[in-house]
């Protein structure tokens, strides 16, 4: 008689799940199962397996390491390491992909995530701070899953993130373990505040200042402390972006683009991306001046030079500098001290030659201040000025370097100015005796020997001065007529300079005069008018496109040389002309350039590769400096004169 049962019956548990665990651990090819009777002596136990019993064994993988780069947070951005790190303004949900291998059973996996942060300073308590439950509902290998973070995050603290897979059986590992990284972000839902904005040099007020293409000052600042960035444009022209950090003020230097009411908008933006208010600034600006030189080529057949018809010199006056005041010559210029000053966009003179200097002043207050200066790269060439008990001073630095200039060389009276009286400062250079002398009302005061001249490139400054890169020691009170020359005057020369008489043949460069009328936008210098000569393949009096004509032929010799730069190229500027090809060049043709020492600063030329008339500009002055080019959109046309 047998014993068997009417239906299959199944061992399992975690004994038999050990043995065979252990037999796929060691290799085993086969494994034999057995039967034992708890009592061979009665029919009560199962004696053996039936024919057709088999071993059934569910294999389990653990879940996959879930991948970065199918993880992402919103608001945010997909994965990324802590430099890398952006900021949030609202609480996000992360979203990650997972996967297991093992496919035969469906919906088993879920998803556990996890942030890491320090709330010590010194970050030393880095690590897991919470930890979320496992998400709904399992869902197949291949499923994103989500979580909303919980609000109580901290704020502009950096948060990483991380996620793994659990597929009821198994923990896969963190998406930070071994080779990846985890993700990270900052939460700050801060705003920033309306921006401030104000410009000493273009006030939001109902006066007119400056002029259509005269770069100002401008302040902004995000008074809640937030901004990343301000977003400005003047009026329709092209948005800037101006970084900054924690809402600090930046001085921006922008131009008016019209006469008249002009608009500068700017928008602070967090680093989250959170814009605050956008903001308008009205101010009134000048018409544009005068062109700084306009050859006419007017000039008559023969001429183997030709003039400028300019305005002079012109010096722009810059924040709170006024016109108008009493002089001690007709009208001056009155300066507060505190950012008030006057500019020539070039040099005046070549700082490491002969060279004279002076000026009436009337100093309201003493301090380091001073009258004139020429700007090198981070110091001025040379200072003409007070010291901060009044003294007279003529004096210039040893090095154009950032680290103070090295050992000053100094020519200083003894005797302070007297405040609210005007007096008359010179001071020469005189190279052949390697000497700086300072006068003071026409009288010697005080010299300096074996001077070493220090070159100075830069714009020429009545008012302030260069230090250190920062442009410093305004001077409050009056300035008159104010002179330059490119020789070193004698005693003499100066005697009669102080007594208001211009010394004859003395190499006279720049003489402002300060009678402009008061709210005018700057003020010039009619002295020593610009010419050009003319290369022996030029031909004057020919028929133009109004009047007379300059003819170049084409070679080398073709040419008309301005004898000063006449633009300085590193500000804003624009130059023009009418040209007419006789026929198309056989290479490259500029109309107008300014030389550098490598290559051309600037070009409005023709292109023969294009056909097409360019304006360019060179990024730098050597042999392979980058080129921003504009090109006409029509071709160049010969016989007929083009603007």
């Amino acid at each position: 008689m047998s014993y068997c049962s009417r239906a299959p019956v199944e061992f399992g548990g975690s004994l038999l799940r050990d043995h065979v665990q252990s037999a796929l651990d060691k290799g085993y090819g086969t494994i034999t199962f057995g039967l034992k009777a708890y009592s061979e002596s009665s029919m009560d136990w199962w004696k053996r397996f039936a024919e057709d019993a088999y071993l059934s064994i569910q294999y389990n993988n653990p879940p996959k390491q879930p991948d970065t780069d199918d993880m992402h947070a919103i608001p945010g951005t997909k994965c990324v390491n802590a430099p890398d790190a952006k900021t949030v303004n609202e609480i996000p949900t992360v979203y990650a992909i997972l996967n297991d291998p093992d496919t035969e059973d469906k919906n088993k996996v879920q998803a556990q995530f996890t942030l890491h942060w320090a709330d010590k300073p010194d970050g030393s308590d880095w690590g897991p701070k919470w930890t979320s439950a496992l998400t709904g509902a399992a869902k197949t290998g291949g499923s994103e899953f989500q979580k909303e973070l919980p609000s109580t995050i901290p704020q502009k603290t950096k948060i990483g993130w991380g996620v793994r897979a659990w597929d009821g059986e198994q923990w896969g590992p963190w998406s930070y373990d071994g080779a990846q990284t985890g993700c990270y972000f900052y939460y700050d839902p801060s705003r920033p505040a309306k921006p401030v904005i104000t410009s000493p040099d273009y006030p939001q007020d109902e006066n007119w200042h400056g002029a259509v293409g005269e770069p100002g000052r401008f302040h902004i600042s995000d008074t809640a402390g937030v901004a990343d960035r301000y977003v400005i444009r003047m009026n329709e022209g092209p948005a800037q972006t101006i970084t900054t950090s924690g809402g600090t003020a930046r001085d921006v230097v922008v131009a008016p683009t019209r006469s008249g009411p002009n608009f500068l908008t700017v928008q602070a933006f967090a680093p989250s991306d959170q814009n605050g208010a956008l903001v308008s600034y009205e101010f009134r600006a000048n018409t544009g001046s005068d062109p700084s030189a306009r050859f006419t080529m007017d000039e008559d057949a023969g001429t183997t030079a030709v003039t400028a018809a300019s305005p002079g010199t012109a010096a722009w006056l810059r924040g709170n500098a006024v016109l108008g005041g009493a002089g001690k010559n007709g009208t001056a210029l009155s300066l507060d001290g505190v950012y008030g000053f006057a500019e020539a966009g070039l040099p005046q003179i070549d700082s490491t030659k002969s060279f004279t200097v002076s000026a009436w002043v009337k100093p309201t207050a003493f301090g380091m201040n001073n009258v004139l200066a020429q700007n090198g790269n981070s110091q001025s060439g040379f200072q003409l000025g007070i010291e901060p008990q009044g003294q007279p001073v003529f004096k210039k630095p040893a090095t154009d370097t950032n680290d103070g200039g090295g050992t000053w060389q100094s020519a200083m009276s003894d005797t302070p100015l007297i405040t609210g009286q005007w007096a008359h400062l010179t001071g020469v250079y005189d190279q052949a005796a390697k000497q700086y002398r300072l006068y003071v009302n026409g009288e010697l005061k005080a010299t300096a020997a074996g001077v070493t001249p220090l070159a100075s490139g830069g714009s020429f400054q009545i008012g302030r001065s260069l230090y250190n890169g920062n442009f410093l020691n305004y001077w409050a009170g009056g300035i008159d007529d104010v002179a330059v020359f490119s020789q070193a005057l004698s005693d003499t020369q100066v005697q009669q300079l102080s007594s208001g008489t211009v010394p004859d043949s003395a190499g006279l460069k720049a003489h402002w005069t300060m009678d402009e009328k008061q709210g005018s936008a700057r003020v010039y210098s009619p002295a020593d008018p610009i010419k050009a000569t003319l290369g022996s393949g030029t031909t004057t009096g020919v028929a133009g496109q109004a009047g007379n004509a300059l003819r170049l032929d084409g070679t080398t010799n073709g040419y008309a040389a301005s004898d000063r730069p006449l633009i300085n190229t590193r500000r804003s500027f624009a130059v023009a002309a009418w040209v007419k090809l006789d026929a198309a060049p056989s290479g490259d043709a500029a109309v107008l350039s300014a030389e550098g020492n490598r290559t051309s600063a600037f070009s409005l030329k023709y292109v023969k590769s294009t056909g097409r008339w360019a304006f360019t500009y060179a990024g730098g002055d050597n042999d392979t400096p980058q080129i921003f080019q504009a090109v006409s959109p029509q071709a160049a046309k010969t016989g007929e004169w083009t603007h």
